[in-house]
């Protein structure tokens, strides 16, 4: 058929491990893809494919076989093949709508009989043929009308579900059968229609022989298990399972269901086919979840409340997305409900219900989002809880509306319905005649790619007329189409939430004082709230967002003042985490977001600088490694960083502060950097790509000591100059630069009695236009001075008549009260101040203005900069002792108020600061390296959203039991077995009866947010009776709990891990031959090796940590001597960077990193053994 073409693509098939690849690629990190994630991966697999829309949502609408609107990997593998297919149907269908209409017209299907060259066609027949194909009769055939291939010919499958030979998987066919003619016409008309049936035929059976044999491949593909001769051992489930399903809820609905004039909740639990209802406690408090079934496999997805059999009591409907149906729970005075009735849907699956009195007849009527069938439903009610028959109103082609919202918004007393179209990305509004009749629908773009997601109707900007606001879940914003009042609305506007956000439902709500509608966003995929306060003008102040959900995929947000404050609190319903959160309170706090990248364990950061040294148009990052390096961090876009090379400073050469400048000319830049224990400064030269040359070095001299270094053009020639602060000898040494890379004339200068300079600035303090040198006194609390002249020689003007402890550290320079003369500001380690020193213009300082910051820690760097754009001089402070940064404001006059503190995590002891715009956003973000935990810190403000108040409750999780161990607890010569329960937050302790059954299950609770991982069993403290020990990966502890012999158990002991350790997997063994139990860890989240040494026999005392570079995500650990000396060792794999290590025990106790074994690059080793395996007396290793 050489006019229908088949693409290249089918060719183009992706191995299992390329699919994986591409959907970790564009995962999130939540193991599931949206249709916008989808959208994405098809685009930058395929761009053929990601322009065929129709072809992605099918086969989007096919894989999704849970239905519950996100693609897992095994369902992403589907969509993958079920592309190629409705690509070839697609690309079949458009050859034949030449008019790209995206349907058939009669001449373009009397045109495809012509591409077969078939004469003589009767119309009459041909027309008929066209009707029959044409089901929903609007004159067009189509996309779905194509796809229905037995409209035309009956495609018979016969699928032989456990086929054992191959003759057995070939009888699955594809059987072709032409329609029979009526035997009523006469034998002339029989061979007419014959003739023109067998030309039909042949032009059918020509087109879908493709599409025939596609379905073939795919049918076995899926349905034909894969043959295995292999004879295996089988097992039978006796016992059922114990493990259940999490609820995973999706919606809420508000409402007082028993009469106590208190706010109650009802949530759909699609996870568990059940609703749950909150009775209230008080104003906020609620009782546990009652759970009423909605019926095996219905899948609740949303539920309203309304009056629907007026009696009086709240009702409840629920949108039973699995079984095609609305589920009525009839409410009681107490707030129970009776049994569930059901109202069919028929073949539409009910994804979204809201419901109000659409005709007057003070019933309630319901409105019904139908999944994936492109249309929504009504159902109108009558007196007694019962429905009129469904009436449905398309939404359009392709439409796969997601919710709805209802209103009057034309003011003729008539409700009007609002739809959001996901796949065509637009709204449509019905509107409302008032007699069970919907008119004059109308389409708003909501811009091209943006997938709306949800809507609410409310009056933004306070003008009487109702507004309709979209969730644009793919393109990052909300949109806004303001009411004209006459059936029309303003092309949408749009409000930028964040980078990268997923604004996936949308509600409003008053959460300030002004009385203005403020908006509140919900992101299931970040796992975040916006909220935008509203200015009553459809315009909206600063965002603020909430991020304290992290893990919980928020699915659904109610708003309502449940405390009768006066001020909106917020229901979230939480998909992942099972449960749903009420926050109250609200109010707006600065806070930051941090990224954080690894140096190097012990690698003491204390300096960085930022630049765009290779010219790409990304700031990079360099950092310091105090032993005997720097490295650099490149800039890739959007803030993030990618870890280049490191360049030696020289063995023990302890790099200290970091400055950068152009020495020879080149329009490169490089980077400065005095050399603590090597006594002198060193001189990288940057090259054309961003990398740089090998270290120069020049001498400050034997025990100088230098901590700080500057430049600046000191003698007015054009070229830089250096400077070095030498706190070991009391000097300070200028190297004169010649403008290519060499430096002359080397002169120091004392810095006077009682003197130890550190930090050190250049600048014009006196206004001669000669450059200055303005430096810290580690023995004074006053600046010193050194003033310029014109021929670079420096006279030094400050005498240091007594000394103070306060140690004197950094200096900054700026004119802070904006008189036209330099200040600074100097931090104090000791002393816990910053002095601020307002200069006079003639190279002096006024007495000092002293901020104590003993309450917060002691001041480390500082760095002087215009940070909230006032155009006033602020000071940001990193604080190493309390590992915070603080930033004062400047009032504009030089007054200075603490206004902004955030933690940089506990031990990080920030230390290197830098300010800097990253991610061209025009806000600065705090540059900061970490000398407790070897990392350097990106802090990012935003304006975050807190509450006062915060309660949880459970909608029904699963255990999600993360290990398991057995042994005997109670001494009854029975099995009994022990789960650590991640999700719940407990242990699961099951003792064996002689039947092989497990009873008397009791549960041991281990604490809030502990997340138990991995648990063991042991006689810890040799008393005869099993003790039990469980790592807790979430806080970071681990809890012994001894054993009674009896079943019962002691209260548990809690050791830390360490802050960040997240630790992932523990073994128990005497480790130093004392007798004693020691116990072996592998800390995840710090890519280390953990240690704690029996003590005694009752507790345990932490020792060494033991980590081997670029080795990362320890998994699991095993002891065994190995090399036979009698020591025990230890191997360790590595999940993230595949690779195992070999520690290997010393007599007392402690290891030596011995050897490293790659495990195969991308493997990612889960676990390890070892035994014997070839019997040559020799431990081998097992790794999965």
């Amino acid at each position: 058929m050489p006019h229908l073409k088949l693409t290249k693509a089918m060719t183009q098939r992706l191995t299992k491990e390329q699919v994986k690849k591409l959907f970790q690629e564009f995962d999130n990190g939540n193991g599931k893809l949206s249709l916008a994630e989808i959208d994405r991966a098809v685009i930058y697999w395929h761009p053929e494919f990601g322009t065929n829309r129709q072809a992605i949502l099918r086969a989007y609408k096919a894989a999704d076989v849970d239905k519950t609107g996100f693609v897992e990997l095994k369902e992403f593998r589907r969509l993958i093949n079920l592309l190629y297919f409705y690509n070839e149907l697609s690309g079949l269908f458009g050859q034949l709508d030449t008019n790209h209409d995206k349907r058939i017209s009669f001449s373009e299907f009397k045109k495809g009989h012509e591409l077969m060259s078939v004469e003589d066609i009767d119309e009459y027949a041909l027309r008929k043929e066209f009707h029959r194909i044409d089901t929903n009769h609007g004159g067009y055939i189509l996309f779905d009308e194509f796809y229905l291939l037995n409209s035309i010919m009956d495609i018979e499958i016969t699928r032989i579900d456990q086929p054992s030979t191959v003759e057995q998987h070939q009888a699955i066919k594809v059987n072709m059968v032409p329609k029979p003619q009526s035997s009523n016409k006469s034998k002339k008309s029989s061979k007419i229609q014959m003739e023109i049936s067998s030309k039909r035929f042949l032009l059918l059976f020509s087109i879908f022989t493709c599409i025939s044999m596609i379905i073939g491949i795919i049918i076995v593909n899926f349905t034909v298990p894969k043959q295995n001769h292999i004879c295996q051992m089988t097992f039978r489930q006796t016992i059922k399972s114990s493990i259940v399903y999490s609820s995973h809820p999706k919606s809420i609905a508000i409402g007082d269901l028993n009469h106590d004039n208190q706010t109650d909740i009802v949530v759909a639990n699609p996870g568990t086919n059940t609703i749950g209802i909150f009775l209230s406690v008080d104003y906020e408090n609620f009782h546990s979840q009652q759970t009423y079934s909605t019926g095996s496999t219905s899948q609740p997805n949303s539920v309203v409340l309304n009056y629907f059999n007026n009696d009086s009591y709240l009702d409840i409907a629920v949108a039973n997305y699995g079984t095609n149906n609305i589920g009525l729970f009839f409410g009681q005075h107490n707030g129970t409900f009776e049994n569930q009735i059901l109202i069919s849907t028929n073949s539409f699956r009910p994804w979204f219900i809201s419901s109000d009195d659409l005709d007057h007849d003070n019933y309630s009527d319901l409105v019904i989002v139908f999944y994936g069938t492109d249309n929504i439903g009504i159902l109108f009610g009558r007196n007694n809880g019962s429905f009129d028959e469904l009436i449905i109103y398309s939404t359009g082609y392709d439409s796969l509306p997601y919710s709805l919202a209802i209103k009057d918004l034309n003011n003729d007393q008539h409700l009007d319905i609002v739809v959001t179209n996901y796949g065509t990305n637009n709204i449509k509004i019905f509107y409302n005649n008032g007699n069970r009749t919907l008119k004059n629908t109308i389409i708003y773009s909501t811009n091209y790619n943006s997938h709306p997601s949800s809507v609410v109707i409310a009056d933004i900007n306070n003008d009487q007329y109702f507004d309709i606001i979209v969730s644009n879940s793919n393109q990052e914003n909300i949109g806004i189409f303001l009411n004209y009042g006459n059936e029309t609305f303003t092309k949408q506007i749009t409000h930028q939430i964040a980078t990268k956000s997923f604004p996936q439902y949308v509600n409003v709500g008053y959460f300030d004082e002004n009385n203005y509608l403020d908006i509140v966003i919900i992101d299931s995929i970040n796992n975040q709230i916006h909220i935008l306060l509203g200015y009553g003008n459809e315009s909206f102040s600063t965002l603020t967002t909430y991020d304290s959900i992290s893990g919980s995929s928020p699915s659904f947000v109610a708003i309502h003042d449940f405390n009768h404050d006066n001020q909106s609190d917020i229901a979230v319903v939480n998909s992942d985490t099972n449960n749903i959160m009420i926050l109250y309170g609200y109010y707006i706090q600065p806070s930051t977001r941090q990224v954080t990248y690894f140096i190097g364990d012990n690698s003491r950061p204390n300096s960085v600088v930022v630049y765009d040294f290779n010219k790409d148009g990304e700031l990079d990052i360099i950092v310091n490694a105090f032993r005997q390096s720097i490295i650099i961090f490149y800039g890739i876009g959007d803030g993030k960083f990618v870890q280049g090379n490191s360049y030696s400073t020289g063995e023990n050469s302890s790099p200290a502060y970091l400055s950068i400048g152009d020495f020879n000319n080149d329009h490169r830049m490089d980077i400065l950097v005095p050399n603590y224990s090597a006594d002198n400064i060193g001189i990288f030269f940057g090259k054309d790509n961003g990398s740089f040359e090998s270290i120069v070095t020049y001498s400050s001299g034997i025990g100088s000591q230098p901590w700080f270094a500057a430049n600046g053009d000191l003698n007015n020639d054009t070229y830089l100059d250096i400077i070095s602060s030498n706190n070991g000898l009391g000097t300070i040494t200028i190297w004169f630069g010649l403008g290519n890379g060499s430096f002359v004339n080397k002169t120091t200068y004392s810095t006077g009695n009682n003197c130890n300079p550190f930090g050190i600035v250049i600048g014009d303090i006196n206004n001669d236009n000669y450059m200055d040198l303005i430096f810290a006194n580690q023995l004074s609390d006053i600046p010193g001075v050194f003033l310029g002249s014109n021929d670079g020689n420096f006279t030094l003007i400050t005498k240091f008549l007594t000394t103070t402890t306060d140690l004197c550290f950094m200096v900054g320079l700026g004119d802070f009260n904006r008189d036209s003369y330099l200040d600074c500001a100097i931090s104090c380690t000791d002393g816990a101040v910053i002095n601020v020193f307002f200069g006079k213009g003639d190279g002096s300082f006024k007495s000092r203005v002293i901020y104590s910051t003993a309450n917060i820690g002691i001041p480390y760097r500082l760095v002087v900069t215009d940070f909230n754009n006032d155009n006033y001089i602020d000071i940001v402070v990193a604080f190493f002792s309390s590992s915070e940064v603080a930033i004062y404001f400047n009032d504009g006059n030089g007054n200075f108020e603490l206004s902004r503190l955030y933690s940089t995590d506990s031990g990080s002891n920030p230390y290197g600061l830098a300010i800097a715009d990253l991610n061209h956003d025009n806000q600065l973000e705090i540059i900061a390296t970490y000398w407790g935990t070897g990392f350097l810190g990106i802090l990012t403000q935003y304006d975050a959203a807190k509450f006062t108040n915060q309660s949880t409750y459970s909608t029904g999780s699963a255990p999600y039991p993360y290990s398991l161990v057995v042994g005997d607890f109670n001494n009854d010569n029975q099995t009994d077995v022990v789960l650590a329960n991640s999700a719940t937050d407990n242990l699961s302790i099951r003792f064996g009866s002689k039947n092989g059954t497990f009873s008397n299950e009791i549960i041991y609770d281990i604490g809030s947010d502990s997340y138990p991982q991995y648990v063991i069993t042991n006689d810890v403290n040799k008393d005869n009776y099993l003790d039990i020990v469980v790592i807790n990966s979430k806080n970071n502890t681990m809890s012994l709990i001894y054993g009674y012999g009896n079943g019962s158990f002691a209260d548990q002991l809690i050791y830390s891990t360490g802050d960040g350790s997240h630790p992932y997997s523990i073994v128990m063994n005497d480790l130093n031959n004392d007798q004693k139990n020691d116990l072996i860890i592998a800390n995840e989240g710090q890519d280390n090796i953990g240690i704690f040494i029996g003590f005694d026999y009752t507790t345990f005392m932490k020792t060494n940590t033991y980590s081997i570079e670029n080795h990362t995500g320890p998994f699991n650990v095993f002891v065994k001597d190995f090399n036979n000396d009698n020591n025990l060792d230890i191997a360790a794999i590595f999940y993230e960077s595949s690779n195992l290590i070999i520690l290997l025990g010393q007599e007392n106790g402690s290891f030596i990193i011995s050897m490293s074994y790659s495990t195969g690059n991308g493997s990612q080793p889960m676990m390890i053994s070892a035994a014997d395996i070839n019997n040559d007396k020799q431990i081998d290793l097992i790794v999965v």
